[in-house]
């Protein structure tokens, strides 16, 4: 009697025998198993292209960015070449309508192109600046309410700054961009300097003879590092290398010998006019040639990651 009960209540006690899931793996049918294991490498092979394309995407997004960022460039050294235009035919009291007209074009390209572009902060606040600064510089040289030394340092930080801006809006990882973009803002900055001492010359006798020379003497000592950005572009021993480094060693020989007059200088004006003309080259081929190259890489991103095997 004591058996039986203790093996009906171990019968009682043992745990139901669990049927499997109908979902289970081991009652699929044959050829549910088979589908599914060629679905499941597609669906696998499916998502890993999703993200290739989506990556080709975002890295198309960022190099259309970089392109038109770099469109800037262009509207900032015109900018830059028409204030120096209109800044030297203000100062030399000659008609200067054409010139200023030209700068009011400028100016309202660049400020239409910086109202278009996604540009970084840093850049959007030099541009800004530098519109400002050069409208205002402009105006109180047009009414002569300011001195030839003021309209030199005032002139100076938005050289600088444009020069800023120009290596700001060229964002890339390419080196030889880099260099190309960092040797065309000092083309930019000759040209400015060049155009300063020739501010310096054109109305030098309004100042007194050791305060012209001083002025001088102080604005070319920067020649130095410009030119060498520019070697970068021209290359090291280039023709037109050479020509410059031998007209800023023409120009501090000049500058240094207290025999020579300044003011009006036939052979100073003729020098500085031989770099603005160099400068003036590279500016507009390596213009042209930055933004290309910045361009040319984002039409055609999205082409590997969508044609390459997963």
């Amino acid at each position: 009697m004591s058996d039986e009960f203790t093996h009906a209540t171990a019968q009682d006690a043992a745990p139901p025998v669990r049927r499997p899931s109908r979902w289970a793996l081991s009652n699929w049918p044959v050829g549910w198993k088979v589908l599914a294991i060629a679905l499941v490498p597609l669906v696998l092979a499916g998502v890993l292209g999703g993200l290739r394309i989506y990556s080709g995407f975002s890295t198309a997004a960022e190099l259309r960015r970089a392109a038109d960022r770099a469109e800037l460039v262009p509207a900032i050294t015109d900018y830059m070449a028409a204030l120096d235009s209109a800044l030297l035919a203000t100062s030399t009291g000659a008609d200067a309508q054409q010139a200023v007209s030209a700068f009011d074009s400028r100016r309202k390209a660049l400020a239409d192109k910086l109202t278009g572009t996604d540009a970084v902060p840093d850049v959007v606040k030099g541009v800004d600046a530098i519109l400002q600064g050069g409208r205002q510089l402009l105006d109180g040289v047009s009414s002569n309410s300011i001195g030839l030394r003021d309209r030199i340092t005032t002139y100076a930080p938005i050289l600088l700054t444009a020069e800023d801006a120009i290596n700001g809006s060229v964002w890339v990882e390419d080196e030889k961009i880099r260099a190309e973009t960092l040797g065309l803002s000092r083309a930019v900055g000759a040209r400015g300097q060049m155009m300063m001492q020739q501010l310096l010359v054109n109305g030098g006798a309004e100042l007194p003879e050791p305060e012209l020379r001083t002025s001088m003497i102080t604005l070319a000592g920067t020649e130095p590092s410009t030119l060498f950005g520019m070697s970068q572009v021209l290359g090291v021993g280039s023709a037109e290398a050479q020509k410059l480094q031998e007209q800023m060693v023409r120009r501090l020989g000049m500058m240094s010998d207290p025999a020579a007059v300044l003011a009006n200088n036939p052979d100073l004006a003729q020098s500085i006019q031989v770099t603005n003309e160099i400068a003036g080259k590279i500016t507009a081929d390596t213009s042209a040639s930055v933004t290309a190259a910045v361009e040319s890489p984002a039409p055609t991103q999205l082409t590997p990651a969508i044609a390459a095997p997963v």
